[in-house]
């Protein structure tokens, strides 16, 4: 996500969203890579990042995943270009 975006980030801290992200654990209470970490997922992950406070996929079931501290840690900095990794957006924009 754009944490440029602060109206968008803070969604994260609505009672809301809090609520709907533990309903979604609960439904989903595995992490999506449990074949290879065999953790539970405690984290909820947006595929498609959100760019907006509007943005209709915050909430879309079909553009989220559980995934355990350790996955969404990796799987983030992998796209954000954590970890000295290239920012898919940066990077993007240099080709």
């Amino acid at each position: 996500m754009n944490r440029k975006n602060k109206k968008a980030y803070k969604k994260y801290k609505t009672r809301k969203w809090k609520q709907f992200r533990l309903n979604y654990l609960r439904a989903n209470p595995l992490c999506k890579n449990f074949d290879e970490c065999k953790q539970f997922a405690t984290e909820v992950h947006h595929i498609q990042a959100i760019e907006s406070e509007h943005d209709a996929l915050f909430y879309d079931e079909n553009n989220l995943q559980g995934l355990c501290k350790s996955c969404h840690s990796r799987k983030t900095a992998k796209e954000n270009g954590g970890f000295g990794n290239y920012s898919k957006v940066k990077y993007d924009k240099i080709k």
